[in-house]
């Protein structure tokens, strides 16, 4: 069982890393197709300082869970309180993504593709991605992994 719980924290930290990077990286493009320039770049930066905040906050939760669970406490049962903690914000998100409308600059694209896209296709295009472009693939791999590491490892 203990093993179990081991897979399942590097698993769930695994899948919520990736969407919250998936999440920054999709809001500021999104932000950049369709905020007016004058406010351009305080909303990009907007992005960044949110996530700051966002890491500040997940620090002083551990931080507290770890003063008032105590260091056992945390690891025989209390590391899941974050991850269902993740579920309000990342409810909101997921809400949210349902009302905004698709931009102008990516509505375009659409247009002038002239055809939908079935989804054979789409997993043609990412299959062909890894195919050709399997080294660039695995030299951001190894650059994000060793960020995360230097990020969160050495602390």
């Amino acid at each position: 069982l203990a093993n179990l719980g081991l897979v399942l924290l590097v698993f769930t930290r695994f899948l919520q890393g990736l969407s919250a990077g998936g999440e920054i990286a999709t809001v500021t493009t999104y932000l950049t197709e369709v905020a007016p320039k004058k406010v351009l770049s305080r909303g990009v930066a907007l992005v960044n300082v949110t996530a700051a905040a966002g890491f500040l906050a997940a620090k002083l939760i551990a931080y507290m869970m770890e003063a008032t669970l105590g260091p056992a406490g945390v690891q025989a049962w209390g590391w899941r309180i974050p991850f269902i903690l993740t579920i309000i914000p990342g409810g909101i998100a997921i809400m949210g993504r349902r009302y905004i409308p698709e931009s102008a600059h990516f509505l375009e694209g659409k247009q002038q593709e002239g055809k939908q896209q079935t989804q054979e296709g789409a997993c043609a295009r990412v299959k062909s991605l890894f195919v050709n472009y399997w080294p660039n693939i695995l030299v951001t791999i190894g650059v994000v992994s060793t960020h995360a590491v230097m990020t969160y490892g050495c602390g």
